[in-house]
């Protein structure tokens, strides 16, 4: 069976050099490598990109292994690996590509890699084509996924089950959070108590460090209102209960059903298994952020800037996506009421 990706154990010596270099986290004299400051996740998502690019290799032209590390990354050799991955996700593909064309800059300045960043290019416009008909029918109004969890944390929660009671007071509390503070899922998964939910008798405080953000900038909110009454409703009855029926303690915010907490893999499914439920449409959590920025941009521009901030955004670009693509919208529904005033009149 062919191997997906190659750990960097077993890379040509080469390889394994350079990536041990790109690492390296001596002080400024002796050399810091390239990749000394990037988090570990970061460095997981380039070795499992790299590691690919070698199996790949490896099946496809292994004499190209016996080659200087740089000088296989060729770009026709490139258009032909990202050609074998047609089954996967197009954004993924492209972030492989990212690999490559960092470490080469990384490891050689000098090496001209305009051709494959033409490459990417190709393979970035084609991956925002298919994000956008991903999305097509799934970005909802900010005010109808809050709806849908104080619905399931409310009136859907008053019957069942103990067990069913806390589950829906729990799942409602995260399709609320998620509403209005719409963090990343990595983030919304490690929310912990007491280092990133701040409580105090009077307000509850989300504050995400350099770690948990995408920017590596620290980025914080006050919980508003509904969520903070629903929040500590949740802290104070649903959490407690759920945590009684595993065996060990811990202060993450977020407890599943076994009472450890909850995975980032099953916190995906589980909130759009939620959002299918309650609004008939599936809603990943990242959708959550596009909603939020949409439904501030179909306000007015001012609203439009602000979703940056809300976001954890660094630049305007982002938001202005979503004010143009509320504007399309708008201008949609326009057209069809103008539509349906002229045939009332005729």
């Amino acid at each position: 069976m062919t191997r997906i990706k190659l750990y960097p154990h077993e890379w040509p010596e080469a390889d394994q050099q350079i990536w041990s270099g790109l690492q390296a986290r001596g002080n400024p004299l002796d050399g810091v490598g390239a990749f000394a400051h990037l988090r570990a996740s970061t460095i997981a998502q380039h070795e499992a990109g790299y590691g690919r690019w070698i199996a790949w290799l490896k099946e496809t032209d292994p004499a190209a292994l016996r080659d200087a590390p740089l000088s296989r990354i060729k770009p026709e050799r490139v258009v032909a690996w990202m050609s074998s991955m047609g089954a996967d996700a197009a954004y993924s593909r492209v972030m492989r590509l990212d690999t490559l064309i960092r470490i080469i800059v990384a490891v050689d300045r000098e090496t001209n890699v305009t051709k494959l960043r033409r490459i990417r290019a190709i393979h970035f416009a084609q991956a925002q084509d298919r994000n956008g008909e991903r999305k097509h029918g799934r970005i909802l109004s900010g005010a109808v996924l809050l709806q849908a969890g104080l619905a399931l944390a409310g009136q859907h929660a008053d019957a069942g089950s103990t067990l069913e009671r806390m589950q829906k007071l729990r799942d409602g509390a995260m399709l609320a959070f998620l509403a209005l503070l719409p963090i990343r899922r990595r983030a919304f998964v490690g929310l912990e108590l007491g280092r990133s939910v701040l409580l105090t008798a009077h307000s509850i405080e989300i504050a995400l460090s350099p770690e948990m953000t995408k920017t590596g900038n620290t980025w914080t909110a006050m919980v508003p209102d509904p969520l903070e009454g629903l929040l500590r409703h949740y802290l104070s009855n649903s959490r407690p209960f759920l945590l009684r029926r595993g065996d060990e303690t811990h202060t993450m915010l977020w407890v599943a059903d076994s009472g450890r907490p909850m995975g980032y893999s099953y916190m995906g499914r589980r909130i759009c298994d939620l959002t299918a439920r309650m609004t008939g449409v599936r809603v990943p959590p990242h959708f959550f952020r596009d909603a939020a920025a949409t439904t501030l941009a179909r306000e007015s521009p001012e609203h439009a800037r602000s979703a940056g901030p809300l976001l954890g955004h660094t630049s305007f670009r982002t938001a202005e996506k979503h004010y143009n693509h509320a504007r399309v919208i708008e201008a949609g529904r326009d057209y069809n009421e103008s539509l349906r005033r002229i045939r009332s009149q005729s």
